[in-house]
């Protein structure tokens, strides 16, 4: 299996092609892993701070 692990800090998702934004030239590359991948469309923070987020997430993970 192959993860590919996306940290964005300050992206709105309603500015992603994938997410229905109409310019096409803001998000070509997320647009186009979207389209092969999963989507998300809801998700949740267990944290408000990112590096403590990212810390937790890679100490912790196995």
């Amino acid at each position: 299996m192959k993860l590919i692990f996306i940290s964005l800090d300050t992206l709105r998702a309603n500015r992603l092609g994938c997410y229905g934004y109409k310019l096409p030239t803001t998000s070509p590359y997320m647009d186009h892993i979207a389209s092969q991948d999963v989507l998300f469309l809801k998700t949740l923070s267990i944290l408000i701070f990112q590096l403590k987020l990212l810390i937790l997430v890679f100490l912790q993970g196995k």
